[in-house]
């Protein structure tokens, strides 16, 4: 039965080094595999984008969440800062034609549901805006 145990122990281990999971956030950073970032980013399983455009929320467009469609997720998370803001309209339609399932919601439950979708291996990509 041990043996068993250890087995699963190192298949998480491994899974969780190959993938790119939030440690850690506050104000102004985000602390993903070791590294502290401090702008707003695209994070995937595999995919890191640190200097993500926009900074903050009132400078969001549809341009930067093609970005967020670009990797073809099944579901892009919103980490819109402090507060949950919904975007506009245009925003909206542009994942509704792409058949993407947007989640908006403030940056720290954001943070929270990446990682539990990454971790059932969901086909996640999350835009998070600093706090």
């Amino acid at each position: 039965m041990q043996v068993i145990i250890e087995l699963i122990m190192k298949f998480s281990e491994e899974h969780e080094a190959t993938h790119n999971s939030i440690s850690s956030y506050g104000e102004g950073y985000f602390q993903i595999k070791g590294k502290r970032i401090d702008t707003s980013v695209v994070i995937s399983a595999r995919t890191l984008i640190t200097d993500w455009e926009p900074k903050v929320f009132s400078e969001l467009t549809p341009k930067h969440c093609e970005l967020l469609i670009k990797a073809k997720p099944s579901v892009v998370i919103l980490g819109t800062g402090k507060t949950q803001k919904f975007p506009e309209i245009k925003i909206l339609r542009l994942f509704a034609q792409h058949q993407i399932g947007l989640e908006v919601m403030n940056t720290s439950a954001a943070c929270r549901t990446f990682n539990i979708l990454l971790s059932e291996d969901r086909n996640v990509v999350a835009g998070l805006l600093t706090i």
